[in-house]
Parts: C-alpha cells; sequence; structure tokens
C-alpha cells in the first residue's frame, strides 16, 4: 500500500511552496556524475542545505552539476508556477564553476 501512495505522489502536480521549497537546491539541486543511481538524484532535489554542503564536500556531485539539475527543475516547473521572475541561469553556472574550481 506504501508503495501505492508514493507513486501516486510522485503523479501528483508540484505546487508552488513545494517548488519554492526545492529552491534551496537551487544553491544545490542535484545532477549526479555518471554511473550514479537515479535514486540519489532524487533523495538531493529535496534535501536541506547541510546534507547537499555534504555531498559536494565528499565528491559525491559537483556544484555545476547541482546548478545544472536546479535549472532544469525551474525550466521544467516554472511556466505552471511562476515562481521565478528573473532566472540568472548563465551567472549561476559561472558561480557553480567557480566554486567548483576553488
Amino acid at each position: 500500500m506504501r508503495r501505492r501512495q508514493a507513486v501516486l505522489a510522485l503523479a501528483m502536480p508540484i505546487g508552488r511552496r513545494a517548488f519554492l521549497a526545492g529552491g534551496v537546491a537551487l544553491a544545490g539541486g542535484t545532477l549526479l556524475t555518471r554511473g550514479r543511481a537515479h535514486a540519489a538524484i532524487a533523495d538531493l532535489d529535496f534535501a536541506d542545505a547541510r546534507t547537499v554542503a555534504g555531498a559536494i564536500r565528499r565528491g559525491d556531485v559537483s556544484s555545476v552539476e547541482l546548478v545544472t539539475r536546479s535549472l532544469d527543475r525551474v525550466k521544467r516547473y516554472n511556466p505552471q508556477l511562476n515562481a521565478i521572475v528573473t532566472l540568472t541561469d548563465v551567472a549561476a553556472l559561472a558561480r557553480a564553476k567557480e566554486a567548483d574550481a576553488a
């Protein structure tokens, strides 16, 4: 029964609050490196900043991968939610590259 509920929850459209809560992920969304499980990607989508920072420190994911994942989610959901007024994707990716180089 729980599995069915989980599947139904995934099929439901995302709400504005959930999207904005996931905005924390914009500072660190998720797109894991090749070969990592899809389930691990979903784990970071709504993770808190401490968890995301830990994943970066351990080298599980890069800043560029996280920002790319977040930007993909914004592009997917923002047309329905209209939660992002100005998207500075080029600047976000540039900052992520700087962070990875540091």
